[in-house]
């Protein structure tokens, strides 16, 4: 799901929240697809479709920081 955040596979990253895919999976350093998609300009429809589907914009990184931050 990262992957397709970071290389603007909208269409695919919803599919996979479709079928059940988990929005809050968080990476080794415990970032989220949500974190990579705030870090990036023209993500709001990712923002969106991730926030649809429960992604928690609360979730810490292994820095302690949130979407929010």
């Amino acid at each position: 799901m990262h992957h397709c955040v970071n290389e603007g596979k909208l269409e695919v990253l919803q599919l996979l929240l479709e079928k059940g895919a988990d929005p809050n999976v968080q990476d080794l350093d415990g970032v989220t697809c949500i974190h990579f998609a705030k870090s990036s300009q023209g993500m709001s429809e990712f923002v969106e479709l991730l926030l649809k589907y429960g992604a928690d914009p609360t979730i810490q990184d292994k820095y302690r920081k949130t979407y929010l931050m």
